[in-house]
Order: structure tokens, then C-alpha cells, then sequence
């Protein structure tokens, strides 16, 4: 019987991950920083540690990466991963200080998955399901290929950044007028 995420004791958070939990879970979703570097990259090295953590699963697992990466890091991450851990992108729009609110009332969810798992696939419907569990709100559900989601989220937080440096701007002038 397949286990959800609502269904399996509650643990503490914890940087530790033990192989009995990889076994237990069906879907295992990774949350770690994923800081910017001075060239305007993601330091995805936490995120390499998790993957490292799943080098000896052999059972089918659907690894879900739920943090901002670089274009092309979730094809890399597949790479290093062992044929039966199928990888998604499903990264996260929070504010600091705000995760909880902004899980729970989400306008949008993007959701990147390889072709060869193909949109029919029981897990985005799983995914589907977790979003409509947690959320207050019902959010837009964009599937694409993972790629393209890796660029979306970069793009949405571009635009999020230069509205608010516009709104800060237009303070500014205004301050002074």
C-alpha cells in the first residue's frame, strides 16, 4: 500500500536522512537553501547531498527538488541518480519569514517532469492532490518539462525583483517630490 505524506508519522525536521525513511516514502521531496553566488547562480551543493543520500535506493522513488536551481541542474541531478528514482521539479515561491502562508495560498505551482514520465503519470496527479491538502486557495497547476520549469521560476523571481525595485523607486522620487 502506498503511503502519503498525511499518512506516515510525523517526524522531527532533521538534516539526517536514514535509509528506512527513503524506503517508507513513495515521494520524497528535497527543501534545502539554495543561496545565490556572486556570478548569479544557485549554490546547489545542499541539494547534491540529498541526491548523494539516494545513491543506494533500489526500490522506485519519485525524488520531487523543491528549491530554486540552475537551468539544467535537475537533467544532472537524474544523471547521478540510480535509473528508478524518476526526478521533478517543483520549486517553491515563499517569502523569508512566510513559508507556511505562502504554501497554504499559492496563486501558482510549477510542476517539471521528464518526458519519458509523460503528464499522465500517477505522481503529478499525486502532487496534484498534496496542493489541494495544504492550500486554502486552489493555485494554477503549470506542468512543463523540467527545463522549462528551471527557467520559469528564474524568470518569475526576475519579475517579482524588479517589481518591487520599481515600487521602491517610485517611492523614492515620490519622498522627494
Amino acid at each position: 500500500k502506498q503511503k502519503t505524506a498525511y499518512e506516515i508519522p510525523k517526524r522531527d525536521w532533521s538534516s539526517d536522512v536514514c535509509s528506512s525513511d527513503l524506503e517508507e516514502c513513495d515521494l520524497i521531496y528535497t527543501l534545502v537553501s539554495t543561496p545565490s553566488l556572486p556570478d548569479g547562480s544557485y549554490d546547489v551543493s545542499s541539494v547534491w547531498d540529498v541526491v548523494k543520500d539516494f545513491s543506494n535506493i533500489t526500490s522506485k522513488k519519485y525524488f520531487v527538488v523543491g528549491c530554486t536551481v540552475n537551468p539544467g541542474d535537475c537533467e544532472e541531478f537524474k544523471k547521478q541518480l540510480p535509473k528508478n528514482v524518476k526526478v521533478f521539479y517543483n520549486p517553491e515561491f515563499i517569502a523569508q519569514g512566510t513559508i507556511i502562508n505562502d504554501l497554504r495560498n499559492a496563486d501558482m505551482v510549477l510542476l517539471g517532469y521528464d518526458s519519458e514520465i509523460g503528464s499522465d503519470n500517477p505522481v503529478i496527479s499525486d502532487i496534484r492532490k498534496l496542493y489541494t491538502k495544504i492550500q486554502t486557495s486552489r493555485a494554477i497547476v503549470c506542468a512543463m518539462s523540467t527545463t522549462a520549469a528551471e527557467i520559469t521560476k528564474i524568470a518569475i523571481n526576475c519579475f517579482l525583483t524588479t517589481k518591487i525595485s520599481y515600487a521602491n523607486m517610485l517611492g523614492d522620487v515620490l519622498t522627494m517630490a
